[in-house]
């Protein structure tokens, strides 16, 4: 099944929090990011996590962020401000990648993608994403 991560759960999966690591080895998975999420990625780490990014993130699949994705996210950014929320250019980015593709979007962070005129993706939190026994919901 391939799913679409936003930065952060990539970030906590090279750090060890939570189930985060658990998803991206997962097998039945294909877990990607977007060029955008990659970026911030790449910028959150720190010096001491290299090695362990570089492993975790040869893992993932990389989607380009184009002109369908940028446009859909410039109306995702519009409506969620419109509506009070503070999304940020990566995050609008990312959900719009996930939404061209028809990628379920697996984060820890839901309040960071507010469905907002009908074009938020699917979110599942990563928590959820593993049933007993490692099958996938």
């Amino acid at each position: 099944m391939k799913v679409l991560l936003d930065w952060i759960s990539v970030l906590w999966g090279v750090r060890g929090r939570g189930r985060a690591r658990e998803i991206l080895l997962h097998p039945g998975l294909e877990p990607a990011v977007s060029a955008l999420a990659l970026l911030e990625v790449e910028r959150a780490v720190e010096e001491r996590e290299r090695g362990e990014a570089a492993s975790l993130l040869a893992r993932l699949g990389v989607l380009p962020v184009g002109g369908e994705e940028a446009r859909l996210a410039a109306r995702y950014l519009r409506a969620a401000w419109a509506e009070g929320y503070r999304v940020d250019l990566v995050d609008a980015a990312t959900a719009a990648t996930a939404l061209l593709g028809s990628l379920p979007l697996l984060t820890y962070n839901p309040h960071r993608f507010p469905q907002v005129c009908g074009m938020a993706p699917l979110i599942l939190l990563p928590q959820e994403v593993l049933e007993e026994g490692g099958s996938i919901r």
